[in-house]
């Protein structure tokens, strides 16, 4: 934030730059002389990638003229109590100057990001079922498990590594009491160095045991990046409900496909958007 002083008789400003500390307020000093006419005050926030820009103009001018019978040191206590209420105003200017909205972040992410980072942020999302005589399994998934990056970390072959997921998934939710509230919850693979973010999916179904089906939706990626996803994990709803809702119409299997495909690229388009809060 800057102040600016301008001097009557002369076409000049002069601005003091200052910087807004951790609460908001400014201290700016500088001298007063009887040259100077009156003071304005003008906030000016450009933004960032993260945060709305601001543009506030205080509307009282202070007058600097003393009035006949005051002595100019008084009119001087008197500027600074006007201009302590004016860093109050910045205060508050500052605390309305909230993140900008963590969809706006995701818009920003370009179809290049995307495409540079979808297999190095998420190897991949599986979608599994509680088969009544084998248990859980992998049903449907969309993953990059085959690429260097991630097969040297696998000690086992990827069909075993989605059925080790398939088990630690259902294992971790559990499915003994399930209600209308979301179960989700996390699974760690230490050896591959990768953490599952977990959705639970009940749907109906008079056939199965209990008159439930149960499955699970993993969405991985990389140890460092989890909290990324976890703590924006609500962005994922939509398109798990999405998920929900194709698998309850029972529509066609590339249809679930390509709903997973959405996840997927939503998980990496949240840990990106993320990134950029943390930059």
């Amino acid at each position: 934030m800057g102040v600016q002083a301008q001097i009557i008789g002369y076409d000049d400003l002069q601005i003091i730059p200052g910087i807004t500390n951790s609460t908001g307020l400014i201290t700016i000093v500088f001298e007063m002389s009887s040259e100077i006419d009156h003071i304005e005050l003008e906030i000016i926030y450009e933004g960032s990638a993260t945060l709305s820009s601001v543009n506030y103009r205080f509307v009282s001018i202070i007058y600097t003229i003393p009035p006949p019978g005051i002595p100019l040191s008084f009119l001087i206590v008197i500027i600074i109590g006007v201009i302590l209420l004016i860093s109050i105003v910045s205060v508050i200017i500052y605390k309305v100057t909230k993140p900008k909205p963590f969809e706006k972040l995701m818009e920003s992410i370009t179809e290049e990001e995307m495409n540079l980072n979808l297999s190095l942020l998420s190897p991949g999302v599986i979608l599994s079922i509680f088969d009544q005589k084998k248990g859980p399994i992998p049903l449907i998934y969309d993953h990059s498990l085959e690429l260097p990056i991630y097969k040297t970390r696998m000690p086992i072959a990827i069909d075993n590594f989605l059925l080790k997921i398939s088990d630690q998934a259902y294992s971790s939710l559990g499915f003994e009491e399930h209600g209308e509230e979301r179960r989700t919850g996390t699974i760690r693979l230490s050896r591959e160095k990768m953490i599952g973010f977990i959705h639970g999916i009940s749907l109906e179904n008079k056939a199965a045991r209990g008159g439930v089906e149960n499955l699970t939706l993993v969405a991985l990626t990389d140890i460092e990046n989890i909290d990324l996803l976890l703590n924006n994990q609500e962005f994922l709803y939509p398109e798990i409900d999405d998920l929900i809702e194709a698998l309850k119409k029972q529509k066609h299997i590339s249809e679930i496909r390509k709903i997973l495909a959405k996840i997927r690229k939503k998980s990496v388009l949240i840990i990106l958007a993320a990134k950029k809060i943390e930059e």
